[in-house]
C-alpha cells in the first residue's frame, strides 16, 4: 500500500511547522506516553522555543487531540478508499479486504510514517476532555460499523453465522489493530503474511471454514504462522 493519506498527515520531512510539531510529537508519546512527554521535549524535537510552539498550539492536551485526531482521519480515508472501489465485492470477500487493509495500516503504515498510530482512545482518554474523547469516538467508530456492517450483510446473505454481530466486530477490529504489540519485521513473517492470516480467521470467526481459501494458499499461510512460533 502506498499510505498516501496517513503520509500527507505525517510526512517524513514535513516542511509546515506544524505538522513537524504533530510529528515529533507522536514519536515522543510513542517513546514516553502522553505524562512522560513535555512541551520542551516537543519544541527542542523541532528546533524551537517552548514560547514558539505555544504559538502553535494552546497546550499540549491540543497537540494529543491533533495528532490522534489526524491518525484517525488518515487511517479512515485509506480503508474507505479501498473499499469503495471494490462494493460490488460479496460479504466474504470485503471482509477479507476490509482485514487486510486494517493490519497492513497498522503494520506498515508505522513503518512508513515512523509514528505509531494506533495508539488507542482507551488508552488515552484520561488526557482529554469529553468534548474531544467524543468526537475521536465518533471517528474510530466509523471503522467498526463498516466492519459491523459488512457481517450483517453476510448474514443476511446466508455466509456468515454469528450470535452477535457487535462483539465479533469489536473481536475482529482489536485483532487487527493490536498486531503492532507482538509483530516484529525482523522475524520469519511479513506484514503481508500477518495480514492474511488475520483474514483467515476472521472468516474462522463469522463461521466460515478455510475451505473457502485456495489450498496452496491456505498451507502456505499455515506455514508461516507456525515458523513464527
Amino acid at each position: 500500500m502506498r499510505f498516501l493519506h496517513i503520509r500527507e498527515r505525517f510526512p517524513e520531512h514535513p516542511t509546515e511547522m506544524r505538522t513537524q510539531i504533530l510529528v515529533a510529537a507522536g514519536r515522543l508519546f510513542q517513546q514516553h506516553g502522553y505524562a512522560g512527554t513535555s512541551m520542551s521535549a516537543m519544541a527542542s524535537a523541532v528546533g524551537i522555543t517552548p514560547a514558539a510552539l505555544y504559538w502553535h498550539f494552546k497546550n499540549k492536551e491540543d497537540i494529543l487531540f491533533e495528532f490522534l485526531r489526524a491518525a484517525y482521519e488518515g487511517f479512515e480515508l485509506e480503508v474507505d478508499g479501498e473499499m469503495g472501489r471494490h462494493v460490488h465485492e460479496d460479504a466474504v470477500q470485503r471482509l477479507r479486504r476490509v482485514v487486510h487493509i486494517h493490519t497492513l495500516l497498522r503494520l506498515e503504515g508505522i513503518q512508513a510514517t515512523h509514528v505509531d498510530t494506533s495508539l488507542t482512545v482507551g488508552q488515552l482518554s484520561r488526557s482529554l476532555s469529553a468534548d474531544r474523547l467524543r468526537d475521536l469516538r465518533n471517528l474510530n467508530r466509523l471503522h467498526l460499523d463498516r466492519v459491523r456492517a459488512i457481517i450483517e450483510d453476510g448474514v443476511r446473505a446466508g455466509l456468515f453465522q454469528v450470535p452477535d454481530t457487535l462483539t465479533v466486530s469489536f473481536a475482529i477490529t482489536t485483532m487487527c489493530e493490536f498486531a503492532p504489540v507482538w509483530f516484529s519485521p525482523d522475524r520469519s513473517l511479513t506484514a503481508e503474511q500477518v495480514a492474511h492470516a488475520h483474514e483467515l480467521y476472521a472468516l474462522r470467526a463469522v463461521g466460515v471454514m478455510d475451505g473457502e481459501f485456495d489450498g496452496d494458499e491456505r498451507d502456505g499461510r499455515a506455514e508461516a504462522v507456525e515458523s513464527q512460533s
